[in-house]
């Protein structure tokens, strides 16, 4: 309960058609008792609404399936993105009603896993080139402007100050 709520206030939620993700990646710097053993390990939990889904059958079924999209979806977004970065992921169902287990299969709900962390993964890969090229640009115009004469004293730009 405790660890939920540690990554409740430091995550970042994702939420999309039928699944709230809340993921910590490493540098959140959270500390949770089985992070201690292993820095490589990826812990994840779920959870559904008792509130919504009155069965426990059909919460149970729920959070198996949940479980199961998300190791499938990690082993293949592991191909095309750096997922060493993630270090805790809370999927919490949020879906349309099911009264029977047989209701709802894993083509119902991985897709949902899938879309929410790939948003996570490529939303970090965006801010991760959106600052490197940020970093190119100012290094391109300190560049230009040591470079271009100063019309009003005939110095450079940037030549009496160091950057």
């Amino acid at each position: 309960f405790n660890s939920f709520n540690t990554v409740f206030k430091n995550g970042e939620s994702f939420y999309n058609e039928n699944v709230l993700l809340i993921i910590c990646n490493k540098s959140s710097n959270i500390s949770l008792k089985q992070l201690t053993d292993s820095s490589n390990k990826i812990l994840y939990g779920v959870s559904v609404p008792k509130k919504k889904f009155k069965k426990a059958v059909v919460r149970n079924r729920i959070k198996r399936l949940m479980r199961v999209s998300i190791r499938h979806s990690l082993e293949e977004l592991n191909k095309f993105y750096d997922i060493t970065e993630l270090n805790v992921i809370v999927a919490i169902w949020r879906g349309q009603t099911v009264n029977r287990p047989n209701e709802i299969g894993l083509s119902d709900v991985e897709p949902y896993i899938y879309n929410g962390l790939k948003k996570y993964l490529e939303n970090i890969k965006n801010t991760d080139e959106k600052d490197f090229f940020d970093f190119i640009t100012v290094n391109t115009l300190m560049e230009h402007r040591s470079a271009a004469p100063d019309s009003r004293n005939g110095h450079r730009f940037g030549a009496e100050k160091q950057f």
